[in-house]
């Protein structure tokens, strides 16, 4: 998976959490206490705007997490621009106008780079940086990033759970509401309505039609439509009756917490497995982020015995 995204509500985000004014120059990266405290009060500042209390544990685990971070983002930085990776004045104004639409008006983007202690200026020049970066991820990085027909297979053929589909129904229902704890009056009526609409089916009337007419709930309007569903979605007596029934039968009367039931199973579906074609996309996009994700870990991790760091202690 990219380290960096694309998109501009993506862009904002890390800028917003993550980028601070370090410094990098030569074979050196340099981070300095300050530099640290500031970008830690400005995230902690955010998790208590959002009713979310930090702890000393926590407050410890995230000034660690923070710096990893930043001292990634410098090394990607200076590995971008010795590479000679370049942003152009119009990617960046594109970029910054993406930005601004996101948040519907100008007031409203405004208000929250101040929430955030930004200038348009700062905020200008972070962008520009995670642009750069994503331009040397995709054009040093990721470039040669390929997955063969073979592993594909092999990770089909390794992995069989992955590709697991779940046997799967299609149904309608007819319900009569009868709450729990009802009267026998009030029982009695549900019972001789229920008794009559199964009559009316019993004699060949559609069950959509019938669901239409004389169905008390929600699905009423659609024929009594539930859609396709696994075990496990509908309540245990309603399941068990659905899940017993052939294709094309009805169920005599279920009574579940809603009330009770007649249900005409449509269509069932097998588990199986998905098909090696079908799934193929899947699974390329899959073992292509998984190299995308080691090739920048590796990456980072050469840039780290290349450049002499000079960070606070945590």
């Amino acid at each position: 998976m990219k380290m960096f995204t694309r998109t501009a509500t993506g862009v904002l985000l890390l800028v917003l959490l993550f980028f601070s004014a370090c410094s990098s120059s030569g074979g050196s990266i340099t981070i300095t206490q300050e530099q640290l405290n500031d970008e830690l009060d400005r995230l902690v500042a955010q998790y208590q705007s959002q009713g979310q209390p930090i702890s000393a544990e926590q407050l410890d685990q995230m000034r660690g997490s923070l710096l990893n971070q930043m001292i990634e983002r410098e090394l990607l930085v200076a590995a971008a621009e010795a590479d000679g990776q370049e942003l152009s004045d119009e990617e960046l104004d594109a970029e910054i106008d993406s930005v601004r639409a996101q948040f519907g008006s100008e007031e409203a983007f405004q208000e929250v780079i101040a929430q955030y202690g930004y200038t348009e200026e700062r905020l200008r020049d972070e962008i520009g940086d995670a642009m750069l970066i994503q331009k040397y991820i995709d054009n040093v990085i990721l470039a040669s990033i390929e997955v063969s027909d073979d592993e594909m297979l092999a990770f089909y053929n390794d992995n069989p759970s992955y590709f697991e589909t779940p046997e799967t129904v299609t149904a309608s229902h007819i319900l009569v509401q009868l709450e729990e704890g009802a009267d026998a009056a009030q029982r009695t009526a549900a019972e001789e309505k229920i008794n009559e609409v199964a009559r009316l089916l019993a004699e060949g009337a559609d069950f959509a039609e019938v669901a239409r007419e004389y169905s008390e709930g929600p699905s009423a309007p659609s024929g009594g439509d539930l859609g396709e569903f696994t075990r496990g979605q509908m309540v245990p007596p309603f399941e068990a009756a659905v899940f017993a029934l052939e294709v094309g039968e009805i169920s005599g009367v279920v009574e579940t917490q809603f009330g009770l039931h007649l249900i005409y199973l449509r269509d069932r579906t097998e588990a199986g497995l998905i098909d090696f074609e079908t799934a193929s996309e899947s699974i390329r996009n899959y073992l292509v982020e998984q190299k995308e994700g080691e090739a920048i870990a590796e990456e980072i991790e050469r840039l780290r015995e290349n450049y002499t760091l000079d960070v606070p202690e945590v």
